[in-house]
C-alpha cells in the first residue's frame, strides 16, 4: 500500500520539484549549489571559457496591492504575491540575458521566457510559494545554459585553439606527474 509520502514524491517528481524534497528533513529544503565541475562538465570542456556569469541565491520579497473597490472578492481588500529576484555577477551583457530567457527547458508552470530583466536584476512575480520555489529550483540550470550558449557564441577559432592547447598541456602535465 502506498503511503501519503510516496504519493507526494510521485507528484513532486511529475512537477520536477523532487530535487527540493529531502526524505529526512521534509519538504523544500535548500541544497547547496552543485560544484561547477559537477554541472555539465562534459559540455563545458568543449567550449573555451568566457567570463562566467554567476547567479546567487534568490531574494524573495512580498508584494501587496489594493484590490479595486468593485472587486467581487470577499474578505481582505488586498492581493498578495511574491517576487523572486537574482542579481547576476558580473552584470551580464544583453546577449547573455537573451540566452537566459530562451532556455528551452522548464515545466508548464516554469518557463525562463517569463523572467524579467531590469538592467540590474532578473525577477519573477508569482502568487504562490510553490511557484516561486519552482523558479528558484530551475534558475541554476537556466544560468548554466546561458553561460554555455554565450561562450559558444563568443568562441573564435583562436580562442578555441588556445583552449584546446591548454587542455592538452594540462593532460601532459598530469601524465608527467605520475
Amino acid at each position: 500500500m502506498k503511503t501519503l509520502r510516496d504519493g507526494i514524491r510521485a507528484v513532486l517528481r511529475a512537477l520536477e520539484l523532487d530535487r527540493l524534497f529531502s526524505a529526512d528533513k521534509g519538504f523544500f529544503v535548500s541544497r547547496p549549489p552543485a560544484k561547477p565541475e559537477e554541472r555539465n562538465a562534459s559540455s563545458r570542456s568543449e567550449i573555451p571559457p568566457v567570463a562566467e556569469i554567476r547567479i546567487g541565491t534568490a531574494f524573495i520579497s512580498p508584494a501587496v496591492s489594493r484590490l479595486p473597490d468593485e472587486s467581487p472578492r470577499p474578505g481582505s481588500p488586498f492581493a498578495t504575491s511574491f517576487v523572486a529576484s537574482w542579481r547576476p555577477v558580473p552584470t551580464p551583457p544583453e546577449e547573455w540575458i537573451q540566452f537566459l530567457c530562451s532556455a528551452p527547458f522548464g515545466t508548464q508552470a516554469t518557463s525562463a521566457r517569463e523572467l524579467r530583466w531590469n538592467g540590474r536584476e532578473v525577477s519573477i512575480e508569482r502568487v504562490t510559494e510553490a511557484e516561486i520555489e519552482a523558479f528558484v529550483a530551475k534558475m541554476d540550470e537556466w544560468a548554466d545554459y546561458a553561460n554555455r550558449e554565450f561562450a559558444a557564441s563568443k568562441a573564435t577559432p583562436e580562442a578555441q585553439a588556445r583552449f584546446d592547447a591548454g587542455k592538452r598541456a594540462q593532460r601532459l602535465q598530469e601524465k608527467l606527474r605520475r
